[in-house]
């Protein structure tokens, strides 16, 4: 039954409309959206749907990944990033994608 790709799916939406009610889009853009380099963490959490490891989204997303690691390691225990499967490498799911639209003050945070 965990092999059902329509469970899978319906699992995946449910996720995402939990992750919206419990981190609204300002909330979540704000844990996001928090260093000098937030573009290139933006487009990092956006690569996070399920489908890579955390070296991968590292490298697709221009980023150090020990760097990455630190950041994905405090979005998990945030709860606004899971791992799933099992093994070595698991992949990198966030609660939904964020628009990339241009930061504006008012939606980052100091370090």
């Amino acid at each position: 039954m965990a092999d059902d790709p329509e469970i899978l799916q319906l699992t995946i939406i449910l996720v995402k409309l939990m992750g919206r009610l419990a981190y609204p889009e300002p909330t979540l853009r704000k844990i996001i959206l928090r260093t000098s380099k937030s573009a290139n963490y933006l487009r990092a959490y956006n690569l996070c749907d399920g489908t890579k490891t955390r070296i991968e989204v590292a490298k697709a997303a221009g980023l150090d990944k020990d760097n990455f690691n630190k950041r994905a390691t405090k979005w998990i225990q945030q709860g606004i990033l899971f791992e799933v499967g099992s093994g070595r490498s698991p992949h990198l799911l966030h609660l939904y994608p964020l628009s990339s639209d241009t930061m504006s003050e008012d939606t980052t945070m100091e370090d």
